[in-house]
């Protein structure tokens, strides 16, 4: 028995035209929102803490970490309109993170001016990339939000256009 399909089948697959990729505007924290996403954002600094809480984690570390992820998800608001979180994650962590560090050595002082200033310097790439990382955290919790809100809306069709 032959196991190829017809002609006439691969003919009408190649005459079908392709599913055009949807393309999404890149996730990220929006310029308005309401009360439903302000409880979602406290969920997720919730499980966060938890998270870091049953690793072990000392509470400035804690603090640290939190208050990083909020400056990042302000970056991603306020830079560039909202359009583009991830450069915006980039600018804010290679700035913050320099910023942070200066203030902990004004705060704690600092024994070798030499050696805070290699170390600032080299915070601009390493808080780029804490910075990216942190707006993927935040990015992620708005697509999964949004996910839930699509599903809803198919579940709940009334009620969702009743919300616009």
């Amino acid at each position: 028995m032959d196991q190829r399909p017809d002609n006439e089948i691969i003919l009408a697959e190649l005459a079908e035209p392709a599913t055009p990729f949807r393309h999404h505007e890149p996730y990220g924290v929006p310029r308005r929102f309401g009360v439903g996403t302000m409880l979602i954002v406290t969920t997720a600094y919730g499980m966060l803490l938890a998270v870091l809480r049953l690793a072990g984690w000392p509470p400035g570390a804690t603090a640290w970490i939190l208050a990083f992820i909020s400056l990042v998800g302000l970056g991603q608001m306020l830079l560039f309109g909202a359009k583009r979180p991830r450069e915006a994650s980039v600018v804010t962590g290679a700035i913050g993170l320099p910023l942070a560090m200066f203030a902990f050595a004004m705060s704690f002082g600092f024994d070798d001016p030499h050696t805070w200033l290699a170390g600032l310097v080299c915070a601009v790439p390493f808080g780029a990339a804490a910075g990216y990382l942190a707006g993927g955290v935040v990015a992620g919790v708005f697509l999964v939000m949004d996910a839930v809100e699509q599903k809803l809306a198919i579940l709940f069709p009334r009620s969702a256009e009743r919300n616009k």
